[in-house]
């Protein structure tokens, strides 16, 4: 598959998450992977890494690139980074981790990367 040299880079912070929800993995991965979906992307593989505390760290390799997950159930909080390349939709991957997690803030940086027409 030939991508165009262009990506939309999506770095978000999510604070004030529920404690139920920020240590399901399973969730968070079917929820991340029905976001790659929607947003167009194709799944290679997910690997997900459980802390004691709870937390875990998640990455899904995708053709287009990556989603990266680390979660801090301490802080109530998570970090996620969407990096896709040619014309998928990252945001769409970022808005089902929102409806799943509805923090009670998300702060998003947006990098456009590459060449664009």
């Amino acid at each position: 598959m030939i991508h165009d040299f262009r990506g939309t880079h999506i770095i978000a912070d999510l604070y004030g998450i529920s404690s139920e929800k920020i240590t399901k993995h399973a969730e968070i991965s079917s929820t991340v992977e029905n976001g790659i979906v929607k947003a167009g992307a194709h799944l290679i593989k997910t690997i997900v890494f459980a802390f004691d505390n709870g937390g875990f760290s998640l990455v899904s390799l995708l053709e287009e690139s990556h989603v990266s997950i680390h979660t801090y159930p301490e802080f109530s909080s998570m970090f996620v980074d969407v990096f896709t390349c040619g014309k998928i939709d990252a945001m769409k991957i970022i808005e089902q981790i929102r409806l799943y997690f509805n923090p009670e803030r998300i702060d998003l940086k947006t990098i456009n990367r590459g060449f664009y027409k």
